[in-house]
C-alpha cells in the first residue's frame, strides 16, 4: 500500500484540496510521520512485499500504518510546537498506541 498522499492528508486534515497555502508543510509532515513510525518500531516501512529487498526484513505499509500516519500529521498540524500554549508537559501521541502491534521487541525497546 502506498503512504497516503498529499489529497488523503488534507481530506484528513478537513482541508479544501484546493487550498494550497500550506502544502509543502503537509508533505513534509506526511515524510516526518513515516519516519517517526520506522523509529518508533524499529523496522522500515515499504509499499508492498515486492519492495522488501531479498534477505531484509520491514512492514509493508497498512491502514494501520496509515491511520498512524494520520494521526501524527493531525498533532504536528494542528500542534505546531511540542508543548501547547499555557501548558507545561508535552502533547502525547495517540499513534504509539497503534503501532504498538508492530514493534520488534529483539531489536531493543
Amino acid at each position: 500500500m502506498q503512504k497516503i498522499d498529499l489529497a488523503r492528508a488534507k481530506l484528513h486534515l478537513r482541508m479544501a484540496e484546493d487550498d494550497v497555502e500550506e502544502d509543502l508543510l503537509i508533505e513534509g509532515w506526511i515524510a516526518a510521520a513515516y519516519l517517526a513510525i520506522e523509529g518508533k518500531i524499529f523496522s522500515k516501512l515499504y509499499e508492498g512485499e515486492a519492495e522488501i529487498p531479498e534477505g531484509r526484513t520491514g512492514v509493508v505499509i497498512d491502514e494501520v500504518i496509515h491511520a498512524a500516519a494520520q494521526l501524527i500529521l493531525g498533532h504536528l498540524y494542528v500542534n505546531r510546537e511540542e508543548v501547547a500554549p499555557g501548558q507545561a508537559a508535552t502533547i502525547p501521541m495517540g499513534a504509539e498506541w497503534l503501532l504498538l502491534p508492530y514493534v520488534d521487541t529483539s531489536k531493543g525497546f
